[in-house]
């Protein structure tokens, strides 16, 4: 009698994968507009605070950050982000963008992301990684760039185990 198991076969399904017609799964264009919506926030608030701290003194030809100063601004903009989103974050799972477009964060198994999850997991690697001179930029296009794969996801929804779902 054969065996038809051949356990060096390639496995034929994914566990993980996320089926890619469920009906509540976020579009690229809402997830887009959602980020969007919370840059242009954010650019209205840290805008005038780097106008009066001077940052843009000497405007066409600004000087380089130090390191050191580019860390205090991305503290500085992670806090504000976290004053703006964390009612909204801890509650909903939604940023100002995401509510405004009805979308939210969840976990794999559909229910709403902790506001653990979302900050420590999902927004802080790749906010200290985007700080990193020259390869912080590439970071963050290629974690944009991931939002083409067939389930939506980038890499900040692989890393905090996440999606984006209509609300």
């Amino acid at each position: 009698m054969e065996n038809k198991h051949n356990p060096y076969q390639t496995p034929t399904t994914v566990e993980l994968e996320i089926d890619v017609g469920d009906s509540r799964q976020s579009s690229r264009t809402r997830r887009l507009g959602a980020a969007f919506i919370d840059g242009l926030v954010m650019l209205a608030i840290v805008m005038p605070i780097q106008w009066k701290a001077g940052v843009f003194d000497g405007y066409p030809t600004i000087q380089s950050q130090g390191y050191g100063e580019t860390l205090m601004w991305t503290a500085v903009g992670f806090g504000i982000l976290l004053l703006l989103n964390g009612y909204l974050l801890a509650t909903r799972a939604q940023t100002i963008g995401k509510a405004a477009l009805g979308i939210k964060i969840v976990t794999l198994d559909g229910s709403n992301a902790g506001f653990g999850r979302i900050v420590l997991r999902r927004m802080l690697p790749l906010t200290l990684t985007a700080s990193i001179p020259i390869i912080g930029g590439f970071v963050s296009l290629i974690d944009s760039l991931f939002i083409f794969r067939k389930n939506k996801r980038c890499v900040h929804d692989l890393i905090a185990g996440t999606r984006v779902v209509h609300a």
